[in-house]
């Protein structure tokens, strides 16, 4: 074959690429010719930078430096087969051509037709899903599909690996067919090297460099060997002994490179259209039927708003009941004699004008039953100290041998009241403080059932009720309840926390998922553009989030009857607002991350600081005043305060502090989606 062709199909000049400053330079000036009409073999050991020069080819990556010139204008003349299988699993093999067909403007017949062809000659089954075939027979589906749509460019990497040797035969011959007869141009590399001899032209690479480049009869003449094995170990001890010898080259190659890194690398294939209806619905249609074949974590998905708001609404911010209280009365036998007969005691007070059927004590113990109390009786103060101690109970209560009488003696006597009676009149309590939350609760339940057995007494001797009570008046608040449990302040930061956090968590797993499986890469040197991959994406994940939203708001709102003052429809527009800044989101997080296990913890990470800084544990007015003046310029910050004022307050849109944060969560909207594509351009792509 006559390799001397006046337009080379593929030509590779200078061209130098690292991944980062600190990696190693994987392309060092390298160059390669490929005629049309050619196969072309590029043999080399892992690591020397073959996967990598071809993904800068197909224009999946970007070189730092140098020129990549190619005899094709259109991505649909460019079949790719990965290294990686690269399919998506959940799909058919009949699923899986027509996939690939839309993306390359083919019509349903041939694709039928193609298909049948392909199946034929890679003697694979008609039907079965991809993840079901053996990894041989995936290898070949993946190598189909880059014949699929008939292309003038091949690049295939490692196709003939697990294999069968005679169905390997047969690929050679029809690569060898395709170059001679339909002037394909064929670039191969593989493991085999003996194979590569069925190449017009191999070139023989390693540490990034092109040692060789030359038709293989032709190179293992002019080296005296036998074998194509023996040419390169002959090439590759020269390199090497060259390299011991001096480090003069190594350092030439790397000021060539911090000179030449900064020069901009045009891709050789752009998208002519960054938007197209075909390649949109083949993605929506990929995304739709994974849906379809993962229903278990499409249940889960739906199912978890459901259980985290049951388990919130049932267990976080109620008041806590029966709480075990120690009992220490010294005026009484034991609490069963505040059951006795008061007639048969002296418990008629005539000098105070009072009557009462038993002591004053048994009284405030049946307020403090009334709220749901647990009292646990001792006969000492020591054993009920020694019961708070070991957690036993939660208080300790102590009355005195003449509590009643000093009471009622501190009622009558007023100013002249004597310090002794004070002190025989006051009830002595003993906190377990450790828990905050119970430690407070305890001391305002006590407050209040104490005021209103105050109160009682007063009223029994003579007077009005409120003489006795706390000269404070409560009227109906402005805004909430006058028992408000701690749940109804808590929820909108729990509600818009994770509404973030559950389509960041979907939508960031769904890309790398594709980056990671090689599925994104093989799909946009096919010719998909990352609009179209995202906006797939986001139909499917608006989609989800409808329903999640509905589900939160129902379990809050429907079962569990969370109180709404304001406008029920704007709260779900500013939550499904925040759902959509959380979506945006995932797909920063994707473009930051090359680790799944990254983006993870940096979802996690988010929503453990949400729940610190949106007033969920606790109110932001309690913090740092410095943290309290940052807290308000993180996401969902001004959405969950806003949420607060239109479903506790009744606030409408009018009002600042809620289209403040209907404005606040559409700026991270918008700033996430710029980041994302900012982040997308510096990286150059997929990584």
């Amino acid at each position: 074959m006559e390799l001397n062709c006046p337009q080379p199909m593929v030509a590779v000049s200078g061209a130098f690429k690292r991944y980062t400053s600190k990696s190693p330079i994987l392309l060092r000036g390298f160059s390669m010719t490929v005629p049309t009409g050619a196969i072309y073999g590029l043999l080399g050991p892992s690591g020397c930078g073959k996967t990598t020069l071809l993904n800068c080819i197909v224009g999946n990556r970007r070189l730092d430096s140098g020129q990549v010139t190619l005899g094709i204008t259109k991505r649909k003349e460019l079949g790719y087969m990965p290294q990686e299988v690269a399919l998506n699993e959940e799909f058919t093999i009949e699923e899986t051509f027509f996939f690939y067909g839309k993306l390359f403007d083919m019509s349903r017949a041939q694709v039928k037709m193609r298909m049948k062809e392909l199946l034929t000659f890679f003697d694979l089954p008609t039907e079965g899903f991809i993840g079901e075939l053996s990894g041989g027979q995936q290898r070949r589906v993946s190598f189909a599909v880059a014949l699929l749509h008939n292309p003038q460019l091949l690049i295939l990497d490692e196709p003939t690996v697990g294999v069968d040797p005679v169905l390997c035969s047969r690929i050679w011959d029809a690569l060898v067919k395709m170059a001679l007869e339909e002037k394909k141009t064929i670039i191969i590399t593989t493991h085999y090297i003996e194979e590569a001899r069925q190449c017009q032209l191999i070139g023989l690479m390693r540490g990034g460099v092109l040692l060789a480049e030359e038709p293989p009869l032709t190179l293992m003449a002019s080296h005296n060997c036998n074998t194509l094995e023996q040419v390169f170990l002959e090439l590759s001890q020269k390199q090497h002994e060259a390299s011991n010898k001096s480090n003069e080259d190594l350092t030439e190659s790397d000021t060539d490179y911090k000179k030449m890194a900064n020069q901009h690398f045009q891709p050789p294939l752009i998208s002519s259209q960054m938007w197209k209806k075909s390649r949109f619905s083949a993605q929506l249609f990929k995304n739709v039927v994974w849906m379809k074949r993962n229903v278990p974590i499409m249940m889960f998905l739906l199912f978890l708003p459901f259980l985290l708001f049951t388990i919130y609404c049932s267990v976080f911010g109620k008041t806590p009941t029966g709480l075990s209280l120690g009992i220490v009365s010294e005026e009484l036998g034991s609490l069963a004699d505040c059951q006795a007969n008061s007639t048969e005691q002296a418990f008629n007070y005539t000098d105070f004008n009072c009557y009462f059927d038993k002591p004053l004590s048994c009284l405030y113990f049946e307020h403090l039953k009334e709220n749901d109390f647990n009292l646990i009786e001792y006969n000492k103060l020591e054993t009920g100290q020694t019961a708070l101690e070991r957690n036993k109970v939660w208080g300790l209560l102590h009355f005195t041998r003449n509590y009643t009488i000093a009471v009622l003696e501190r009622i009558d006597y007023g100013f002249d009241t004597a310090e002794s009676v004070v002190r025989d009149g006051t009830v002595d309590v003993r906190l377990d403080m450790s828990d905050h939350v119970i430690g407070t609760s305890l001391q305002r339940m006590l407050l209040t059932t104490y005021n209103n057995f105050i109160g009682e007494v007063y009223e029994a001797c003579g007077s009005i009720a409120e003489a006795g009570k706390i000269p404070i008046k409560y009227n109906e608040p402005i805004y909430g309840g006058s028992d408000p449990l701690f749940s109804y302040t808590t929820l909108p930061g729990y509600l818009m926390s994770f509404s973030f956090y559950l389509p960041m968590l979907f939508t960031s797993g769904a890309i790398m998922l594709e980056k990671l499986s090689g599925l994104m890469e093989r799909k946009m040197i096919a010719g998909m553009t990352m609009l179209e991959i995202v906006t797939a994406h986001a139909v499917v994940q608006i989609f989800i989030l409808f329903c999640q939203t509905g589900i939160i708001f129902y379990t809050a709102y429907g079962i569990f009857d969370n109180p709404v003052e304001g406008d029920l429809y704007l709260l779900i527009l500013l939550t499904f607002i925040n759902e959509i800044a959380g979506m945006c989101y995932g797909f920063m997080l994707s473009e930051i991350h090359d680790s799944d296990t990254n983006c993870s913890y940096a979802g996690t990470g988010t929503v453990l600081a949400l729940f610190m800084t949106t007033g969920t544990l606790w109110p932001m007015e309690g913090a740092h005043p410095i943290m309290r003046a940052a807290m308000w310029v993180l996401p969902v910050n001004a959405a969950v305060t806003s949420y607060h004022s239109i479903a506790l307050r009744g606030y409408s849109i009018s009002n600042p502090v809620v289209y403040r944060g209907f404005l606040s969560t559409l700026a991270w909207c918008a700033f996430f989606a710029i980041g994302a594509i900012l982040i997308n351009r510096v990286r150059k792509g997929v990584r």
